[in-house]
């Protein structure tokens, strides 16, 4: 489905290959009065982004990532400590232009799941990039009207995707573009790390195919919220 530049309060979005086959999880963005929310479907809504406006945390910290609360609830509920919330406060809107709050990175050599294609309304299906490289999808905010701010982004190299426009007189612009990508700066090393599967049971099997992945920052104040999603993670016991 084509790209357009229109104003939506809702909207789905992933990566599809040459075979218009889903390749990555799939996305969904909502607004509510002030606020973006950002959820990753496929697992089942678990993680989030919020995106508040400023002024509702006592210590100026108005955005987060991370589990959702009744996630983070159930998880304690069988003994699993989920990780700490992602805070910090988004970077102010520019008086002219735009600002990039979020960066999701769609590596094409890293997406290796088999995903179930979900039919759903409002979706986006977004050409995964050429191997080697990257599909990244950005979320800009603004003060500025579209007919202004969609050139801009054209320039950078970036493919519209919907606004939402907020009653405050902010927008939050959605766009894409194919970016090279180096797994050895971008990736964490996993030969050291420690697997646990977060889906409602605590043991592993020997085996686990087809796992999911986001990796993330820990933005400070004024910083870029940066996620990579990579799937197809095979673990073994073993």
């Amino acid at each position: 489905m084509k790209a357009e530049t229109i104003e939506i309060k809702k909207f789905r979005f992933f990566i599809i290959d040459t075979e218009g086959k889903q390749r990555s999880s799939t996305w969904e963005t909502v607004s509510q009065k002030n606020d973006l929310y950002i959820f990753v479907n496929t697992l089942g809504k678990y993680q989030k982004i919020s995106l508040h406006s400023f002024g509702n945390s006592k210590d100026g910290k108005d955005s987060q990532f991370g589990f959702t609360k009744s996630y983070r609830t159930d998880l304690k509920s069988q003994e699993i400590d989920p990780p700490p919330l992602c805070r910090w406060r988004r970077p102010d809107c520019k008086v002219e232009g735009t600002t990039q709050v979020i960066k999701i990175l769609y590596p094409s050599d890293y997406l290796k799941a088999e995903i179930d294609h979900q039919s759903v309304k409002k979706k986006f299906g977004l050409q995964m990039a050429s191997k080697g490289k990257a599909t990244e999808v950005s979320v800009f905010y603004s003060t500025v009207e579209p007919d202004r701010i969609r050139p801009r982004l054209a320039e950078l190299g970036f493919t519209p995707l919907p606004v939402t426009a907020f009653p405050n007189g902010e927008y939050a612009y959605f766009a894409f573009r194919e970016v090279s990508f180096d797994a050895q700066k971008a990736l964490p090393e996993f030969g050291n790390s420690k697997f646990r599967k977060l889906d409602g049971f605590k043991n592993l099997k020997e085996k686990e195919k087809n796992l999911h992945a986001i990796c993330h920052n820990s933005p400070q104040d004024e910083e870029v919220l940066s996620l990579i999603e990579i799937n197809g993670i095979t673990f073994s016991k073993s």
